[in-house]
């Protein structure tokens, strides 16, 4: 252990940079020591496995779970991935520190939302697609492929451009 006075001691720590080579430096001071029992030593935990899934695992999150899409099942026939993740959560136990881990996958479909309303719109024989494009979207979870977020449909309003 650390038997130092707290603010009085450094640590150097040289390290080589992954992309060019370059040494680093790191200085490290002991300001306070977080014990095991308090909610402060939870919430580091947190942070570093939610560092580790996303940096070194190069897990993506979506909401409070981590997902791999490069590691995506393709399953054409159907227009939808299977992606393989995992759900982990750290807890207080009687005995210590408790962490639970669970596999997960999330099945993501692969056509657009543009598709899907361009679709119904082709199928639409004679009537209004409105109704039938509301009855799909309304509700639906899309996820945009930029960021990987994700969104709920509460509403769809179709204006009709004339010309266009």
């Amino acid at each position: 252990g650390i038997n130092a006075e707290y603010g009085k001691q450094w640590y150097q720590r040289r390290v080589r940079e992954k992309k060019d080579g370059e040494i680093i430096t790191i200085n490290l001071q002991l300001t306070q020591e977080v014990e095991t029992e308090s909610d402060q030593f939870m919430q580091l935990v947190n942070i570093i496995f939610n560092r580790i899934a996303e940096r070194h695992m190069g897990l993506d999150r979506i909401r409070r779970d981590y997902f791999n899409p490069s590691k995506a099942v393709v399953i054409s026939q159907h227009k939808v991935e299977l992606w393989p993740g995992y759900e982990f959560s750290i807890r207080r136990h009687s005995h210590g520190v408790l962490l639970g881990l669970d596999v997960k996958h999330k099945i993501i479909r692969t056509d657009s939302a543009l598709n899907i309303m361009n679709s119904i719109m082709a199928s639409s024989r004679g009537g209004g697609p409105q109704m039938a494009i509301k009855k799909e979207m309304v509700g639906a979870i899309v996820i945009t492929k930029y960021n990987n977020k994700t969104y709920k449909i509460d509403d769809v309003t179709l204006i009709s451009v004339q010309g266009m």
